[in-house]
């Protein structure tokens, strides 16, 4: 199930280029995640949060990475 592979190997060469671009560090969490790559989705957005702590929405992204983790391994 890794059908946003293309997606996020194009959002992480944005990034290189323009690595403090809020949308592309949050569009390459949200892919990780698509990809059920929890524990990378999990650590971009813990660095999100780091560095966007008034951004509300990444507390809820984050507690919803947790909450698909328990569903799907239990």
């Amino acid at each position: 199930l890794k059908e946003f592979e293309p997606a996020l190997a194009q959002a992480k060469l944005y990034l290189k280029a323009k690595p403090g671009d809020y949308k592309a560090r949050r569009l390459v969490a949200d892919l990780h995640s698509y990809n059920r790559d929890f524990d990378e989705a999990l650590e971009e957005f813990a660095l999100l949060r780091r560095d966007y702590p008034s951004d509300q929405s990444i507390p809820v992204r984050i507690a919803v990475q947790f909450g698909v983790r328990l569903i799907i391994w239990g």
